[in-house]
C-alpha cells in the first residue's frame, strides 16, 4: 500500500491488508486500504504513526484543526471486501482464503471494528513550521489516535479511502491518448522513502546558517516524534493488492514490472461486472505467509505499471448491413 502504519518502540503484526486501487482518470486514483493491526508488544498502543508519500495535510480550519485532503474513514457497510465477513457488533471476522493453502481460510483475521475509536491527529506541540517542511518534501506524517488503546495481543481494524490527483508520470501524449507510468510501493518501501527523503533534507540546512537556525529544530522534532531513526518492527503476514484500470474501452494496463517480495496471483487478471460492463482486475500478493521456508526480512516491493488511456471511446459496434433479398423466382 502507498501508506505505512507502525508504532515506534512497539512491535505490531498486520495479519491482513486489503488494498484496492481504482483509476478515475489517467492521473487520478482512489485507494481503499483495509488493515488489521495486532499489538505484539507488552503494553497498550495509544496511537499509531501514519506515513503517506504525498502531501495531504491541510488547514488549520476555522476551529484551528488540521485535516487530510480527500481522506476518509470507511464505514463497515462500505468496506466492499470480496470475502465472507461476520460482524457481531464489536468484532469483524474476515474469511480470507489462505494463499498457501487455498482450500482453507487464514486464521486470526478478526479484530474490533469501530471507526469512532480512531481519528487523525498531530503530536503535542506540532507546529506550522513542521507542517510546512513536510509539505515542502511532499510527505504526510500524522498520528492515528485511539480513544480505546489496543491492548497487548488485541487486534483492531482500520479502513481509509484516499483520492490522489496528479499521480504518475506522463510518458507520451500520443494521438490516441496518454501513456502514463505509475508505481505502487509496499509499506516498508514507503517508510524507507519518507525517512530518506526527510533525513536527506538536513544536509540542506548546512548551506545557510539562518535557514538552519530557523528550520533545524522543527526538522529534528519531527524525526523524533515519528521515530524515523528507530527500528521498524512490523510483520505484514498477508498483503493483497488489487488494481482496477477501469473501463477497458477507455483504459488498458499495457505493461507491468515488479521488484522485491511480490507476485501476481493465480488467475489474474480476473473479470468483474460493474456499470461499465466487464472490467479486468489485476491482483498481486505479498507477505511473510508466502515465505515460510526462511525468515522473512520484508525488504519491500515496487510495482510499476504503464496505463494507456484513449481520448475517445470507440464507436459502438453495429450489425453489418445485409443486401436486400433478390426478387427472382
Amino acid at each position: 500500500m502507498c501508506l505505512e502504519v507502525y508504532c515506534p518502540g512497539q512491535k505490531i503484526v498486520i495479519p491482513f491488508v486489503y488494498e484496492h486501487i481504482r483509476f478515475l482518470s489517467h492521473q487520478t486514483l482512489r485507494g481503499r486500504y483495509t488493515i488489521l493491526v495486532r499489538n505484539e508488544s507488552d503494553r497498550p498502543i495509544e496511537h499509531l504513526c501514519w506515513l503517506y508519500p504525498r502531501a495531504l495535510l491541510s488547514g488549520p480550519n476555522a476551529a484551528g484543526e488540521m485535516y487530510l485532503k480527500k481522506t476518509y474513514s470507511i464505514e463497515l457497510e462500505d468496506l466492499g471486501l470480496p470475502f465472507v465477513t461476520e460482524f457481531d457488533g464489536t468484532e469483524l471476522t474476515a474469511h480470507v482464503p489462505n494463499p498457501t493453502e487455498p482450500e482453507n481460510n487464514m486464521t486470526g483475521i478478526v479484530g474490533k471494528f469501530d471507526t469512532e475509536n480512531y481519528f487523525f491527529g498531530l503530536p503535542h506541540s506540532f507546529n506550522a513550521r513542521q507542517i510546512a517542511l513536510l509539505d515542502t518534501y511532499g510527505l504526510t506524517a500524522v498520528y492515528v489516535k485511539l480513544r480505546q488503546p489496543i491492548a497487548p495481543k488485541d487486534s483492531h481494524w482500520f479502513a481509509w479511502e484516499i483520492t490522489t490527483e496528479r499521480h504518475g508520470t506522463l510518458i507520451e501524449e500520443s494521438v490516441i491518448g496518454p501513456h502514463v507510468y505509475h508505481y505502487f510501493a509496499s509499506p516498508v518501501y514507503v517508510h524507507r522513502t519518507v525517512r530518506e527523503t526527510y533525513l536527506s533534507g538536513i544536509s540542506d540546512f548546512d548551506l545557510f546558517d539562518d535557514f538552519q537556525a530557523e528550520h533545524y529544530p522543527a526538522h529534528v522534532t519531527t524525526v523524533e516524534q515519528f521515530g524515523l531513526k528507530a527500528e521498524r518492527d512490523v510483520d505484514i503476514k498477508y498483503h493483497q493488492l488489487l488494481i482496477v484500470p477501469g473501463d477497458p474501452k477507455k483504459c488498458a494496463l499495457s505493461y507491468w514490472d515488479s521488484q522485491g517480495d511480490v507476485r501476481m496471483m493465480s488467475g489474474s487478471p480476473h473479470i468483474i461486472q460493474d456499470g461499465n460492463g466487464a472490467i479486468p482486475v489485476f491482483d498481486w500478493k505479498s507477505g511473510s505467509i508466502l515465505q515460510p521456508e526462511h525468515p522473512w526480512k520484508d525488504l519491500g516491493f515496487m510495482l510499476r505499471i504503464v496505463l494507456h488511456f484513449a481520448l475517445h471511446s470507440p464507436p459502438a459496434a453495429t450489425a453489418p448491413k445485409l443486401p436486400p433479398p433478390s426478387k427472382g423466382g
